[in-house]
């Protein structure tokens, strides 16, 4: 069975590409990878490629998980990425682009709502 948080947190990923600006701006961009090489589970017997771009702007952080499934059987999957950033006031804070996207929300009275706000 798999962990509640799965496995990719718990290994060691690679640099993929070094820390670059991003052409035309001042952000950096680092991307980082980690395959069935490197991170093998019991409980997650495919094989796959995850891919996780970082991108640092002077007012902004960004960031891309890209899951490759290098086999040739169809899986799902699903990712959850903590910040644990120290953001002070929760009720305070926002996420934009899932507007009309089923989610779950463990801190909501109605967890499996779907928002129609561009929030």
């Amino acid at each position: 069975e798999m962990a509640q948080h799965g496995f990719a947190r718990n290994n060691t990923w690679k640099v993929l590409e070094d820390a670059k600006p991003v052409e035309g701006s001042e952000d950096l961009k680092l991307v980082l990878g980690l395959d069935e090489k490197t991170a093998t589970h019991e409980a997650w017997p495919h094989p796959y490629r995850l891919e996780y771009a970082i991108v640092v702007a002077a007012e902004s952080l960004s960031t891309t998980l890209t899951v490759h499934n290098t086999g040739d059987a169809a899986f799902k999957f699903m990712d959850l990425q903590h910040t644990y950033f120290n953001i002070g006031d929760i009720k305070a804070t926002t996420v934009s682009g899932f507007q009309g996207a089923k989610y779950l929300d463990k801190a909501s009275d109605d967890p499996e709502k779907v928002r129609d706000d561009d929030r």
